[in-house]
């Protein structure tokens, strides 16, 4: 109810829950991912914190073949004893054929849940639409989680990266960045006296 007029608005829409508690959080992808540490009390630009990590998720993660790490973060939940099972992160092409298989990696799904991350290095991967797709398998059974990534063509990330480092050699930090140890001597020189 508005104070001032009086007026009311009113809406309604259908929730629906689950039919049965599910098994795994969405899947996040993200273009890096570390573990925060002591002084790490507020999370940079672009991060997100779950738990004791530090990620840079992203709607759709574009990766590029200079950078071409995708780290995964899903929640694995569990309402009974500790149970041992194993992840399995596969690469599907637009088509739906898998083009990467990682071999199973053991995890322990504590009572109440964990939560399960890793990194795949793509490195060598061609340009296109990609699927990410998470397994996780216990004596309960599998249970899978997917999410789409893109991987850029080398072309175009050069020359993105070649204006990218242009511009930043514009800012003061920029400057001194990318100068080797004889120009750095040669600019301090005039300083010294």
């Amino acid at each position: 109810t508005d104070s001032v007029t009086g007026k009311q608005l009113e809406d309604r829409d259908e929730v629906t829950a689950f039919a049965a508690p599910p098994e795994l959080s969405d899947l996040l992808l993200a273009s890096s991912m570390r573990v925060a540490g002591e002084n790490d009390t507020t999370p940079a630009q672009g991060e997100i914190r779950r738990g004791n990590t530090l990620l840079s998720a992203a709607a759709l993660l574009r990766l590029t073949p200079l950078r071409p790490q995708a780290f995964y973060l899903l929640e694995a939940y569990n309402g009974g004893e500790e149970l041992a099972a194993s992840t399995v992160v596969s690469i599907l092409d637009a088509a739906g054929n898998q083009i990467v298989q990682t071999p199973p990696t053991a995890v322990r799904v504590g009572n109440g849940g964990s939560m399960l991350k890793g990194a795949v290095d793509l490195e060598g991967l061609p340009p296109g639409t990609y699927t990410m797709k998470v397994d996780l398998r216990s004596p309960n059974g599998t249970a899978t989680r997917s999410a789409p990534f893109v991987m850029a063509d080398l072309e175009r990330t050069l020359v993105r990266d070649t204006m990218r480092i242009a511009a930043e050699r514009r800012s003061d930090e920029g400057y001194f960045k990318y100068m080797d140890r004889e120009e750095l001597d040669s600019a301090y020189a005039p300083l010294y006296y």
